[in-house]
């Protein structure tokens, strides 16, 4: 019996101890946040410019080769078009 008083006791005394807990985590958590925010947002500039850069060439060389198949300069076809 003693024992649960004693349990009951350490469970009211850590409850009321939770505000003041939380409290202290979120300042804790405040510095590493804002060092882990501007890593997380230089991360995703430099993996965004390098899929734009890889889609953009990609891009650029269908443009070119639809200009060059449209005016009929392109020598990879030689007549070997699909027409759909």
């Amino acid at each position: 019996m003693i024992g649960e008083a004693v349990n009951g006791i350490r469970t009211v005394a850590t409850l009321t101890l939770e505000k003041r807990l939380v409290a202290n985590y979120l300042a804790g958590l405040e510095d590493t946040w804002a060092e882990e925010h501007k890593a997380a947002m230089v991360g995703g500039f430099a993996s965004g410019y390098s899929e734009f850069i890889f889609m953009g060439v990609d891009a650029l060389l269908f443009y070119v080769g639809a200009l060059m198949v449209d005016a009929g300069t392109s020598q990879c076809y030689d007549g070997a078009l699909v027409q759909t």
